[in-house]
């Protein structure tokens, strides 16, 4: 049994549960990247593989966040002839999946998601979030600058009426 750091299945929808059982689905994954380490690296590099090419996953990715173990820190594997060949990294380093059609490409100690056609780095979570809030905080300044609009225009429109009247008397 292996257990993947990260998993792609297509036309499977998020599970609410923490382990993805391929024989419930009956799935097998596109893409599992596993984020390895000096102490998992073996295990990664070798065993996991091997099960990986076993099982039919069609790309295979290491990541080593730390520098502790791989050189390069990003590599891939992609699934030819029954065999895994390495993938050819970009010039930057990133590696092209096909299986999402994204650039995968280290960013610091973390791995950061990028449409190569548009170079829009896709968010984290915590960037996500952060959108959110600012997009509300955006949503509230321009409710209450509209609001203060409106006031002063009401405003406005009483002192145009009050003149009109002082002017007919």
């Amino acid at each position: 049994m292996v257990a993947p750091d990260v998993l792609l299945v297509h036309g499977v929808s998020k599970w609410d549960r923490p382990v993805y059982k391929l024989w419930e689905t009956g799935r097998v994954p596109s893409l599992v990247i596993e984020i390895t380490s000096s102490s998992t690296q073996d295990e990664d590099v070798n065993r996991k593989r091997k099960d990986y090419r076993r099982l039919g996953v069609e790309e295979y990715v290491l990541f080593d966040p730390y520098g502790d173990c791989l050189e390069p820190r990003l590599q891939g594997y992609r699934l030819r002839s029954g065999r895994y060949v390495p993938m050819s990294p970009e010039p930057d380093g990133s590696l092209l999946s096909r299986t999402t059609g994204l650039l995968l490409r280290t960013e610091g100690e973390r791995l950061r998601l990028v449409d190569p056609a548009t170079g829009r780095l896709l968010p984290w979570r915590e960037e996500e979030s952060a959108a959110r809030e600012a997009a509300a905080a955006r949503a509230a300044e321009e409710a209450a600058a509209r609001e203060t609009a409106e006031e002063r225009l009401r405003l406005l429109d009483e002192e145009v009426t009050r003149l009109r009247r002082d002017k007919e008397v």
